[in-house]
């Protein structure tokens, strides 16, 4: 029986973009209207930032979902409004407004859906955890994986690792000078946001730059940890897991050279050359030792696997959240109206929450959201 390798999807923030025209990324006289369906084709993976500023139509997710191939998968910010409080508790109302506004119209092209912080948002275990616990595992029967991006230093600790590991929501790694680089695993899939490319390469991320992080890349894809990025909590890090699905974004800084860093790191990882490289990084051979050119079976090309149905992740649903309900109550509706996993416990709420004191959890969230109205 064939064994199914997890995906790696490349791609960059947005598709709409000026200084890509004219044959810096799209080919001169392409109509705007036609600008995602090339670079649909051009990478294997978007992240879509207008849904983090304004509410997008069903219409309009259905119409990204037909204009783009089989096997394609775009990333979705969710909306700020669900994250920019005084406290995360408070936004309750708001993740449930963005999972109903229509993205599970991408359906099958619907990837990771990102949680972005701000950067004033320090790291709080109670808060973390009431907003973990609001993100539900399916919307329409349509499983679904969450990841957070914490842009404050705070989260750079074993506690937020552990906390964000046991609700199997992913963390970003953000490649970035300004934001935590968190490369500890916390989910069954990776999410990496690249910021670092430069105005003086043509390819944004230098050649070598670009090889490292195809091994990178290949060795997350495997289940293993990549050499050269340090972990916050290396104790309860694994040092091998099962193959994980990989996402990686060039984002932000110099935006112009991205599509170029994004092809860049397609081409390497499509080339049995930086697959052997990945190989010498897992089994530590030195720079200087020529490598056998030998096929490498085990790891096929960028996004050339049939995409197989994803089953739903098991969780352990127990009560509501009175945090969660009391933001209903003004409406005089639940949020479990659509979604009755959207109070749930992480996987080893047993060891985490003994007998009496899952209640004294929801007390704490309720009490929480309401001092901070």
């Amino acid at each position: 029986m064939a064994t199914y390798t997890p995906r790696i999807h490349v791609g960059i923030g947005g598709w709409n973009y000026a200084e890509w025209r004219g044959g810096a990324f799209y080919p001169a006289g392409l109509p705007q209207a036609q600008e995602l369906h090339y670079a649909s084709r051009a990478l294997t993976g978007l992240e879509v930032n207008a849904t983090f500023y304004s509410t997008q139509k069903p219409a309009t997710y259905a119409r990204w979902r037909d204009e783009t191939p089989e096997g394609f998968v775009f990333a979705v910010k969710a909306h700020r409004l669900a994250t920019q409080r005084k406290t995360l508790a408070e936004g309750a109302e708001a993740v449930v407004h963005f999972l109903e506004s229509g993205v599970t119209e991408l359906r099958d092209r619907l990837g990771p859906i990102v949680w972005q912080l701000p950067p004033f948002r320090r790291f709080d275990g109670d808060d973390v955890e009431c907003f973990l616990a609001l993100l539900p595992d399916a919307v329409d029967g349509l499983p679904l994986r969450h990841v957070l991006e914490p842009r404050h230093a705070s989260f750079a600790c074993a506690d937020y690792v552990r906390l964000a590991r046991s609700y199997g929501v992913a963390t970003v790694y953000t490649d970035s000078p300004d934001y935590p680089n968190i490369a500890d695993p916390t989910a069954d899939f990776v999410y990496a946001r690249l910021m670092r490319s430069q105005p003086g390469e043509a390819t944004g991320y230098p050649p070598r730059a670009l090889d490292q992080w195809a091994a990178r890349v290949r060795r997350w894809q495997q289940g293993a940890l990549p050499a050269g990025l340090p972990l916050v909590d290396p104790a309860t890090a694994p040092a091998h897991t099962a193959p994980r699905e990989v996402f990686v974004q060039f984002i932000a800084a110099v935006k112009a050279r991205n599509p170029a860093a994004a092809t860049g790191l397609i081409e390497r990882l499509a080339s049995a050359s930086h697959a052997l490289l990945s190989i010498a990084e897992e089994q530590d051979i030195p720079a200087d030792q020529p490598l056998k050119k030998t096929p490498d079976r085990r790891h096929p090309g960028v996004a050339l696997a049939a995409r197989p149905a994803r089953a739903p992740r098991i969780i352990v649903v127990r009560s509501r959240s009175s945090a969660v309900a009391q933001a209903f109550s003004g409406r005089g509706e639940s949020p479990h109206r659509r979604y009755p996993s959207l109070r749930r416990e992480p996987a080893s709420a047993s060891a985490r929450h003994p007998a009496g004191r899952r209640s004294a959890d929801l007390v704490r969230c309720q009490g929480r959201r309401s001092q901070s109205g």
